[in-house]
């Protein structure tokens, strides 16, 4: 969802007394994403100050909407807008609007006085700012003792200085590991140079979109993720496919012949994956609830909105590939699965150092959501898992038929599970009981000395969930 959407904005000024009208804008449309800067040219008198003035509410269109974090600001009243603009826009104006009876830092401190803000607070928060403006040592200065440079500065300090940080939770991971690197990549925004091609990258963006579509498709044609059949799979996929490849990056999977086959090489891995993903759900008891869960601009989940005073707020946004659910009489059990392309594993000591918090997050957001689902029921997070899209290769000297192929596979599993110290693969069948808030692993062909650990296991050790789980109990199938 785009942060700005500007949808068929004109602007007609009349003259006083009516005589002429003049058509300062007309049908003016675009967007602007998080994270995008954007410059707006044109000669003298073409209506860049009128579009700027309509987009940070000082001024009303004539027609159309626009439309920032969602919200239509023809519907914000006029006796909201001051409080609006000041809590959601910064602006940083040609002419300074500095007031020259104020120091620099009154001026820089004006929008939090009118909002009541402690002036202890005000202070903290100024500090890094200036310094980081490099006009730490002009604040007790007034705008007439000060260069035009100092001037636009303390103004670019004051459109920074607001209550509300959005970031990501990849962001997040970034700077817990290099705070130079985050620097590098979000504040100076330095990046390799565009070229057209298609990378790795690329295919995740592919495998992400595809999915989405392909679960779409499902409820279209009737079909659930358990009944739909193996046809289906390949043909829905593959049109799905076929579909975003046309419009992806400029074309450029139709570019050269390897880019082609990358299509023919992702339609076997995506109609792998979602027929894998059908054999999932049928040996358990979740059932798919939602896919590409957007929490943006969610602003009721406490989850992605984290206080780090009593004014300020950091506001996480991402993205859930899916969330499963099974439901008992009194509980509902939340699974959440994130697709990687690559070859990332869940670690407990990355989240700890806070390398690591995606799936975290998702899953608190994903129970605040399931709670509105199902408000009568506790919620409870069962499992946090990474599913690898992959193309996996079973080496043999002769050609095999799927059902060998199907078999090998079933081997190599058995043998990766008994590297484990299991004497064959356990396959999560369904959630059978729970017991004073603790879930308990009941594995009988294991023994007693054998203990399997869920990633939620871990979780209390840093309060995440606020209470404490210790396994979910479940009778194996092989």
């Amino acid at each position: 969802m785009a942060l700005l959407e500007v949808k068929n904005v004109k602007k007609i000024y009349t003259t006083r007394f009516g005589g002429n009208q003049v058509e300062a804008l007309r049908d003016v449309n675009f967007s602007v994403e998080p994270r995008e800067y954007v410059a707006i040219m044109g000669e003298s008198g073409s209506g860049k100050t009128t579009l700027l003035n309509i987009l940070a509410a000082l001024d009303r269109p004539t027609g159309g909407k626009v439309y920032l974090k969602g919200r239509d600001l023809n519907t914000v009243k006029e006796k909201e807008i001051a409080a609006f603009r000041r809590q959601n826009l910064g602006f940083v104006f040609q002419d300074f609007n500095l007031l020259d009876t104020f120091s620099l830092k009154d001026n820089i401190f004006l929008p939090l006085v009118l909002s009541g803000k402690k002036y202890e607070e005000m202070e903290t928060r100024l500090v890094p700012i200036a310094q980081m403006l490099e006009i730490d040592e002009l604040l007790e200065k007034y705008p007439y003792e000060v260069s035009g440079g100092q001037k636009q500065r303390a103004a670019v300090a004051r459109a920074l200085y607001g209550l509300q940080i959005e970031t990501s939770v990849t962001r997040l991971e970034t700077y817990a590991a290099c705070a130079y690197r985050h620097f590098l990549q979000y504040g100076l925004t330095l990046r390799e140079r565009q070229e057209f091609s298609f990378e790795d990258v690329d295919m995740g963006n592919v495998y992400h979109a595809v999915l989405e579509r392909f679960a779409g498709k499902l409820k279209d044609e009737g079909y659930t993720w358990f009944d739909f059949p193996r046809e289906f799979a390949e043909s829905g996929v593959q049109e799905a496919l076929e579909r975003y490849a046309a419009d992806y990056g400029s074309t450029v999977l139709y570019s050269s012949a390897r880019n082609e086959y990358a299509i023919t090489r992702m339609g076997r891995i995506l109609t792998r994956t979602v027929l894998t993903l059908q054999k999932h759900l049928r040996r358990g008891s979740f059932r798919p609830e939602s896919f590409e869960l957007s929490f943006q601009h969610a602003d009721n989940l406490e989850s992605i909105n984290v206080s780090l005073s009593e004014q300020e707020k950091l506001r996480l946004r991402g993205r859930i590939d899916r969330i499963d659910v099974a439901e008992d009489g009194e509980h509902v059990y939340v699974k959440v699965i994130d697709y990687k392309s690559g070859h990332r594993r869940f670690d407990l000591a990355a989240l700890y150092y806070g390398l690591q918090l995606q799936l975290v997050v998702y899953m608190n957001a994903a129970q605040e959501v399931e709670a509105g689902r199902y408000g009568d029921k506790e919620i409870v997070p069962a499992a946090l898992l990474y599913y690898r899209i992959d193309d996996p290769a079973v080496e043999t000297p002769v050609e095999l038929t799927e059902e060998e192929i199907d078999e090998e596979e079933e081997e190599e599993e058995k043998s990766g599970a008994e590297a484990h110290g299991l004497e064959k693969p356990q396959v999560l069948r369904g959630l059978i009981d729970v017991e004073d808030g603790s879930v308990v692993v009941d594995l009988p062909n294991l023994g007693t000395q054998h203990v399997i650990i869920l990633t939620v296991l871990c979780f209390h050790c840093w309060g995440i969930f606020g209470r404490r789980f210790t396994a979910t109990k479940w009778h194996p199938t092989y």
